[in-house]
């Protein structure tokens, strides 16, 4: 009899370390999927100008305005959307300016390979500001021209996107220059068709 309690007690205290294995286990799970869902929703998954570039490149042959938006400079967005700004709303800004910019560069894909065209992006260069003289003189442009801070821009990069359509035209490569600064640690597109 003595031996059926002390077994009892030996197997209580077995399945009490395996439920608390499970719920350890389940809250480690839990944790790394609020991870990956915070890494996606802070832009840390854009971690470099090219990075950046790839995906507005993306944007627009997805015709995706509002992925190409979340994109843009704060800075540069701070200066186009509100109370001071061109545009009242971001989704004014959206269909306005950011639509505009993606339907021509359909538009040329359309001209160039027909209306059943698929297009397939990548970077074909990365030239980052050289020297410090230059980057202080882009600095003050962005400071003057488009009221950033000073000190928000840290870096700038020139990113050379080629676009490769095919269809039933010819086909053929598109490029587009996209000009990145890296904004608080984080990289984003300084505007739509600054060239």
């Amino acid at each position: 009899r003595r031996l059926d309690i002390e077994q009892k007690s030996i197997n209580s205290n077995m399945n009490e370390k395996q439920s608390i294995n499970k719920i350890r286990n389940k809250i480690m799970v839990l944790l790394i999927a609020m991870l990956t869902i915070f890494a996606a929703f802070c832009g840390c998954t854009s971690s470099s100008a090219e990075d950046v570039a790839q995906k507005a490149a993306q944007a627009y042959v997805d015709g995706d305005a509002s992925a190409y938006y979340d994109l843009l400079a704060p800075g540069y967005v701070d200066y186009v959307v509100g109370d001071d700004g061109w545009y009242e709303t971001a989704d004014e800004f959206k269909e306005d300016a950011v639509q505009d910019s993606i339907d021509e560069l359909r538009d040329k894909f359309v001209d160039r390979c027909g209306e059943n065209y698929s297009a397939e992006v990548s970077v074909v260069s990365v030239e980052p500001c050289q020297d410090v003289s230059t980057l202080e003189k882009v600095q003050k442009e962005l400071i003057r021209d488009y009221n950033y801070e000073e000190g928000d821009i840290e870096d700038v990069t020139e990113v050379e996107v080629r676009f490769r359509c095919t269809g039933n035209d010819t086909g053929g490569d598109l490029y587009k220059t996209y000009y990145c600064v890296k904004e608080n640690g984080s990289w984003y597109i300084h505007r739509p068709d600054i060239d």
